[in-house]
């Protein structure tokens, strides 16, 4: 039991050293970003420290949580605004303190889960590295600004846990967590059918009760179904708002041959900025492949189905159309929309990318943390001079 409760107390001390590193290597790139806009540092710090994580969803997030649903919101699932509404009711803090409050809480949590769980697939060190790499990866910003990010990722890393321990209820509880946060989530109920079976054929009769509990995330999202419905008489205005962006339904193959199609004419049209926010997009669905073949002998095959699914999601979602959700509507040619960002909440690929860190050599792990927290750093800082990356 002592034992057991000191592993506990290294994995939280861990995760928080990981989070107060990214934190520190964040807060460089914004406090460099005040040098670059000749901003006195007395003046600007706490807005580029911290108010450089609240931007884009983040006020739609706020809104939703200060004044409620519009219907051009509920593309914005419930789950998020109504936590920061709770924090905002009970301290009285504003709407965007309320949800970095939050997001930093639940990056804490997502860390300490995060090691637990790879450690249990590859051992503790290798379990560090992929920590360490997860949260100083070029795009970490995302896990701890006013998003989804770490509250999504909390759901499913609780809900992998305990399906690894056979805790059910538990488990359907991180499902339908993730589900109120993003309907996304629905793919969670693919790693539990799969470890259902499993203990189907350990034991030769199904666990109708286990099963029972899937009830619970899809009781979920048929709420907030029901609830577009009473309120705006369209259950799945969630979906249909999302054309507001530019995006429309696709086969995920033919998102990813016109995606990389389309780089060499988006490259000559942009500028450096507009180059680089294509080239993380495009290198991100690079990762997720190269990490999700890498993946298929070395995760849980639920796991993996799962993750194929969280990729084949917003490859079938891509930008291309009229966005008409700005004042100004504007045609929109972004094939990998936000996958960047997507990428952080498929965790089994980051437990297998971490794997790969460790049998790397010493200095190789050296040069990739080094040039990982570089680019996290430098995207920090342009985050902080208003460019947005996902």
């Amino acid at each position: 039991m002592k034992g057991q409760v000191s592993e506990r107390m290294q994995d939280w001390t861990i995760a928080l050293g990981i989070y107060a590193l990214s934190r520190v290597v964040m807060s460089l790139g914004a406090i460099l970003a005040l040098a670059v806009a000749h901003v006195p540092l007395s003046g600007g710090i706490y807005e580029a420290v911290v108010g450089s994580q609240i931007h884009d969803d983040s006020t739609w997030y706020a809104a939703i949580a200060m004044t409620g649903y519009w219907p051009q919101d509920t593309a914005f699932f419930p789950g998020y605004p109504l936590l920061i509404r709770g924090l905002m009711d009970v301290t009285g803090l504003s709407a965007g303190a309320s949800g970095l409050i939050v997001a930093s809480g639940f990056y804490i949590a997502d860390l300490y889960l995060f090691q637990r769980m790879a450690r249990s697939l590859f051992g503790r060190k290798p379990a560090w590295g992929a920590a360490l790499v997860w949260a100083l990866c070029p795009v970490a910003f995302f896990l701890s600004s006013a998003y989804t990010e770490p509250e999504f990722a909390f759901g499913i890393l609780l809900c992998l846990y305990m399906i690894s321990r056979r805790k059910y209820g538990l488990a359907a509880f991180g499902a339908a967590f993730a589900c109120a946060v993003r309907n996304e989530g629905v793919v969670l109920l693919i790693p539990f059918l799969f470890a259902l079976v499993q203990d189907w054929r350990a034991s030769g009769r199904p666990a109708l009760r286990a099963l029972a509990w899937t009830a619970v995330p899809a009781g979920v999202l048929l709420s907030y179904a029901g609830f577009l419905w009473v309120t705006f008489g369209h259950p799945f205005l969630f979906s249909k708002v999302e054309a507001l962006w530019g995006r429309h339904l696709a086969w995920p193959w033919m998102t990813l041959y016109h995606g990389f199609m389309s780089l060499p004419y988006l490259f000559s049209i942009n500028g450096w900025y507009g180059k680089a926010y294509y080239a993380l997009e495009a290198v991100s669905v690079v990762f997720a492949i190269l990490a999700l073949v890498y993946g298929y002998r070395r995760l849980p095959k639920g796991w993996w189905w799962m993750s194929l699914a969280l990729i084949a999601i917003p490859l079938c979602d891509p930008g291309h159309g009229l966005e008409s959700i700005t004042y100004h509507p504007r045609p929109i040619l972004d094939y990998f929309f936000s996958f960047d960002r997507f990428t952080l909440t498929m965790i089994p690929l980051w437990f297998v990318a971490g794997a790969a860190f460790d049998r790397a050599s010493r200095v190789l792990r050296m040069v990739w943390l080094t040039l990982s927290s570089g680019l996290l750093g430098t995207l920090t800082l342009f985050l902080a001079l208003g460019y947005f990356w996902g």
